[in-house]
């Protein structure tokens, strides 16, 4: 089975990220796929290895097999 990653932030202030995040986690949801959620907030890291993937910053991003597939 892929791996599904979703970044997002758990103090995102702007209202638009936040629905934003929380409708990528209900599709993923109602469609039985299995995800791991990154905050960023907490993991500079991965931040980074988002960022060096993607080419982007906006959140949230899903990854699935270490891919961007979109945000």
């Amino acid at each position: 089975m892929a791996r599904v990653i979703v970044y997002y932030s758990s103090v995102a202030g702007n209202v638009k990220i936040k629905k934003e995040q929380t409708r990528v986690q209900d599709l993923l949801k109602a469609k039985g796929i299995e995800y791991e959620l990154v905050d960023l907030a907490q993991d500079d890291k991965a931040k980074e290895y988002m960022k060096s993937k993607s080419g982007k910053t906006v959140i949230p991003q899903i990854f699935v097999d270490g891919e961007f597939k979109g945000e």
